[in-house]
């Protein structure tokens, strides 16, 4: 969760390890918690958690209904004017506050660096999906 200061203090955990765990299976269950965290903030609509879950500045590489796209977010004030815009749009398409994890792959690309993949499903209160993503 967000620490004080307004960083997510698992992944600051992680991002400090000076040798990366040699156990794959630890470092996915290590990524996939921050990841969770972050989905939590989402869930929640709180866009300033959810800027607190990035070390800015960061990419997005995504793929939205079979077209690759990529973001970078500079700074802070562009990373939750992104994330303040896209909870408005879901929320107006129907959005409930709830997601679903189709997949995710955790790969190792180097000393306190990994690349997420994640497939995932935005919900209405019915459970049917309103948009899906990668």
């Amino acid at each position: 969760m967000p620490t004080a200061a307004g960083t997510n203090q698992k992944y600051e955990d992680i991002m400090s390890i000076e040798e990366v765990s040699t156990n794959k299976e630890t470092l996915k269950a290590e990524v996939l918690s921050v990841y969770d965290d972050y989905i939590a903030s989402f869930n929640a609509g709180d866009a300033d958690a959810c800027v607190a879950n990035f070390l800015i500045p960061y990419f997005d590489l995504r793929s939205v209904d079979g077209t690759p796209t990529q973001v970078v977010f500079a700074t802070k004030a562009d990373s939750r004017k992104y994330f303040t815009d896209s909870l408005e749009a879901i929320r107006a398409a129907g959005w409930d506050g709830s997601s679903r994890v189709v997949q995710t792959e955790v790969w190792e690309l180097g000393s306190g660096m990994v690349s997420l993949l994640v497939d995932f499903e935005r919900l209405t209160s019915d459970g049917s999906p309103i948009d899906a993503h990668r």
